[in-house]
């Protein structure tokens, strides 16, 4: 398979699960591409990284320009430049004024869905923190994902108990879009089924720790 994570940063020293999770799925044959909103100078990298090779599989969000100019220019360079790899019908969705109205004149839905407009780059989209899972469930609401599975994992810090309120609201987009939500603990679990009545989605996906690098 084909799996995008969705990240806030990378490479992050203090989230090796997540790259045991990405080195695991490696070893299984599958393909995987890191979609990170961030790019982190770090002095220390995790061996793993270096030895899958993980810096090479980064695509870095690029933030959308004020000028109309630069967006205006950024897309005729995208469209000439990736016109063999792009999927003519989502990127036709991204700029349909008739359907989108200024936000497709504006280039803010190409920008919005700039990862997701090449030809079946994904078969899934699994996006650690519900904050990044939120962003990709408005662009599946909005029709610029159709056929890839999504994933969010909730990690504790997106599912404080104190905003419970805050999230029933926030997060309803989430819920209703995904296809699987996973939760790290039957603590996060009782937070999330508090927020949410659409709880078949619901897995238990543990920390992954690798034993072989612990000794007794």
């Amino acid at each position: 398979m084909r799996i995008a994570f969705v990240l806030r940063s990378f490479p992050v020293i203090t989230e090796t699960f997540i790259v045991n999770q990405m080195c695991a799925l490696i070893d299984k044959g599958h393909s995987i591409t890191i979609l990170a909103h961030k790019k982190n100078e770090v002095s220390v990298l995790h061996e793993s990284i270096l030895k899958y090779n993980l810096l090479d599989k980064v695509v870095y969000w690029i933030p959308e320009p004020k000028s109309k100019w630069k967006r205006f220019s950024a897309a005729l360079n995208f469209i000439f430049t990736e016109k063999k790899q792009y999927s003519f019908g989502r990127l036709w969705n991204a700029f349909n004024f008739f359907k989108y109205g200024k936000n497709a004149l504006s280039f803010h839905n190409f920008y919005r869905s700039r990862w997701f407009l090449k030809k079946g780059a994904y078969d899934v989209v699994h996006c650690h923190f519900a904050q990044f899972g939120l962003q990709i469930a408005q662009l599946k609401r909005d029709g610029f994902l159709t056929s890839e599975k999504l994933v969010t994992s909730f990690h504790g810090v997106d599912i404080a108990p104190d905003k419970l309120a805050s999230y029933r609201k926030n997060y309803a987009i989430l819920f209703s879009q995904m296809d699987v939500i996973t939760y790290n603990s039957e603590y996060t679990k009782k937070l999330i089924e508090q927020i949410t009545n659409e709880r078949d989605s619901l897995r238990l996906l543990p920390v992954g720790l690798d034993t072989n690098h612990f000794r007794k």
